[in-house]
């Protein structure tokens, strides 16, 4: 049965890393005067990209597609990462 695993995947954001992802999507929605709330997070966190974008637009009410918002998303968790020291 083992012989059949090619590849295995571990996400280790947040588990076995410092999370830089919850901090970045509250950032996010605190920069347009949106309260951080679980609800957010939940539609943001394991949603495919483009979801996770289209929600964080709903959630900030913004006039702008999801693809926009989860680019401009990235974009400030790059520079999150570049403040920030991982550890484990």
């Amino acid at each position: 049965m083992l012989k059949n695993i090619k590849y295995i995947a571990i996400d280790t954001d947040g588990v076995l890393l410092n999370d830089t992802y919850s901090p970045v999507i509250k950032k996010f929605v605190e920069k347009y005067g949106v309260e951080y709330t679980s609800s957010i997070e939940r539609s943001v966190w394991g949603s495919p990209q483009i979801t996770a974008g289209h929600n964080l637009s709903l959630a900030c009410k913004l006039p702008h597609p999801g693809e926009k918002v989860i680019s401009d998303f990235f974009k400030l968790r790059e520079e999150y990462l570049a403040r920030i020291s991982h550890r484990v």
